[in-house]
């Protein structure tokens, strides 16, 4: 069975503090990263370059149409959408990785945690929050 390709996606605006985290986070399991810039005032661009992550530069018109134009980019078997202040832990590394080999599914929702102050939300609703970050790119 051929190796499913996983590219990252990601829609940025002066994340330069960030950005490189969350691209690290994904090494060993994406073949690309695709970053849409908004035109950013810090080194956003730069460190996503230093990265080897291909930069867009598209001013931004709205979260939905910003992440469409991103997603039209990929060239991967699955789409992997993060923020830019976001990151992977090593299990849900190995679990995406593991996913992907299912063709049953052409979408994965991916709980996450929020923090406010340094401190996990626990309660509040924030808690169990999951977003359809993980998608087939052909589907």
């Amino acid at each position: 069975m051929k190796k499913s390709r996983i590219s990252l996606f990601i829609i940025a605006k002066n994340e330069e503090s960030k950005i490189a985290k969350c691209i690290l986070s994904t090494r060993g399991l994406v073949s690309e990263v695709i970053v849409v810039n908004s035109f950013s005032k810090d080194k956003t661009a730069l460190v996503c370059r230093e990265l080897g992550a291909q930069v867009y530069n598209r001013a931004f018109d709205g979260f939905t149409s910003q992440k469409n134009y991103a997603l039209s980019k990929v060239t991967g078997d699955w789409a992997l959408n993060l923020d830019a202040d976001e990151t992977i832990s090593p299990e849900l590394k190995e679990e995406i990785a593991q996913a992907v080999k299912n063709p049953a599914f052409s979408g994965y929702d991916i709980p996450f945690c929020n923090y406010f102050l340094g401190k996990k939300m626990r309660f509040s609703g924030l808690n169990k929050e999951k977003h359809l970050r993980l998608v087939k790119t052909k589907r």
